[in-house]
C-alpha cells in the first residue's frame, strides 16, 4: 500500500525513482506534500510494528502541521491537503482514492464513545471537502461528492451531490 500511495503522490508521471522522489519530496517541497508523506510513514511503521517511532512521527505531525489523522484511519492513495492546518480526522475513519481536504476540516465521531463503538464516517473515493467542514457519525459520503466550506454533515451524502450548510442539504450535483 506504501508504494501504491507514493506513486499517486509523490512519483514523477513516469513512477520512475520513487525512493529519490519521496527524499526530493522531504526536503523540497511545500508543508502539504511533506505531510501527507510523513503520514504515510508514521502509517507504515505502525503496521510493521514500529509503535514507538510511528507515535513519534504521528506526534511530528500534530506539532509540525498542526492536525492529526489517528493512527487506525485508513485512507486510500492520492490524498491531498493543501492546506494541512487543523485537520482533524477521528481513528475508525475510512477515505477512499484521490480525496482532497482543506483546512480546519473534523472528520470523526459524532458523540462521545464513539472511538469504542466504531461509529465513524466513510469517505468514497474523488470526494472535495471545503475549509472547515465537520463531517461526523456513521454516515456515508458517496464517490464524486463535493462538501461545502462550514457545512455540517450528518447524514449520508450521494453520490456526486453538492452538499452545502449546516446541516449540509443537497444544492447540486457534481454531474
Amino acid at each position: 500500500m506504501l508504494k501504491e500511495c507514493l506513486l499517486a503522490e509523490v512519483a514523477d508521471a513516469r513512477g520512475r525513482n520513487l525512493w529519490w522522489a519521496a527524499t526530493r519530496t522531504l526536503l523540497f517541497s511545500g508543508s502539504a506534500k511533506k505531510a501527507v508523506l510523513e503520514y504515510r510513514l508514521a502509517s507504515w511503521l505502525s503496521e510493521k510494528g514500529y509503535r514507538r517511532l510511528s507515535t513519534l512521527y504521528f506526534h511530528r505531525l500534530e506539532s509540525r502541521y498542526t492536525f492529526f489523522i489517528g493512527k487506525r484511519t485508513i485512507i486510500g492513495p492520492g490524498l491531498e491537503l493543501p492546506h494541512p492546518v487543523g485537520i482533524v480526522i477521528g481513528e475508525g475513519v475510512i477515505i477512499g482514492r484521490n480525496c482532497t481536504i482543506f483546512q480546519q476540516t473534523t472528520i470523526g465521531g459524532k458523540d462521545v464513545g464513539d472511538a469504542e463503538k466504531s461509529v465513524y464516517p466513510s469517505i468514497g473515493d474523488d470526494v472535495v471537502v471545503f475549509a472547515g467542514a465537520k463531517i461526523l457519525g456513521n454516515i456515508r459520503v458517496e464517490s464524486g461528492s463535493v462538501i461545502g466550506a462550514n457545512s455540517v454533515v450528518l447524514k449520508d451524502v450521494a453520490e456526486k451531490a453538492v452538499v452545502a450548510g449546516a446541516p449540509a442539504t443537497e444544492i447540486g450535483n457534481r454531474e
